[in-house]
């Protein structure tokens, strides 16, 4: 079986370890499309083997309409190369106990061609340390029905994934036959620190392109930090375990 990844990127150095150590030995190419990233993650990701990085540009300001443009082709390169392709954020960990294979495994027994998995926002009051998997360290997380959405499918079969604005939905067309096997979920790793979680925002904040702003979007990037506070908090205290162990 033959899995191709597909993720974006402006300055991730920080998720971009973790990143790799849960991906790297499970899928057999990555594809980075990075935002002119001014940190080293580009240096991080140029080290492996299997990853390829390609460059996209917004002017220096975050583009929704790029970014879905971009997500919605990409993939396409994997046609008949890849039996399924993975489309997600750096920030994105899919988990299933036995491991992700052996979840397409399960799906391709159902003659699935696209799985959806059960998405959850996780968080944690301290940020990860090195050297460890992410999932070992941040095990609790709440519900998160947008984040249950279609980012596993196969290449040849799907004609067009059609993702929204944000991507937190899609309308696919194609030989679509949905999966969505209990277990299988995308842990949405942002809120792993409050301090951490604040200054990212801060830096998407001046990103953010008046334009699209007046349009509603990307307004979350910008709210003070009492209401980054108050919504971390919200999370935190609706959080359970999700992973049990790793």
């Amino acid at each position: 079986m033959n899995i191709h990844l597909y993720t974006f990127c402006w300055n991730e150095s920080f998720i971009i370890p973790f990143f790799l150590r849960h991906y790297l030995d499970v899928v057999d190419k990555i594809t980075v499309y990075d935002n002119e990233s001014d940190d080293n993650s580009v240096e991080l990701l140029s080290k492996h083997e299997k990853v390829t990085v390609k460059t996209y540009k917004t002017d220096g300001k975050i583009n929704v309409y790029i970014n879905t443009a971009v997500r919605n082709e990409m993939w396409k390169e994997s046609r008949g190369k890849a039996d399924w392709v993975i489309v997600i954020d750096t920030d994105e960990f899919l988990y299933f106990p036995a491991g992700l294979r052996t979840v397409l495994e399960m799906a391709e027994l159902e003659n699935a061609t696209l799985v959806i998995p059960e998405g959850y926002d996780m968080v944690s009051e301290t940020l990860p340390g090195p050297g460890r998997s992410i999932l070992d360290q941040v095990q609790f997380g709440c519900g998160s029905p947008g984040f249950s959405k279609p980012c596993v499918f196969k290449p040849d079969a799907i004609q067009e994934i059609n993702f929204a604005v944000g991507a937190h939905s899609a309308e696919p067309t194609g030989n679509v036959q949905i999966s969505r096997i209990p277990g299988f979920q995308l842990l949405h790793c942002k809120y792993i620190n409050f301090e951490h979680y604040a200054a990212r925002s801060k830096l998407h904040a001046a990103r953010v392109d008046p334009e699209e702003q007046a349009r509603g979007l990307n307004v979350h990037y910008i709210a003070d930090e009492q209401k980054l506070r108050n919504h971390f908090d919200w999370i935190l205290s609706m959080a359970r375990r999700v992973v049990s162990c790793q």
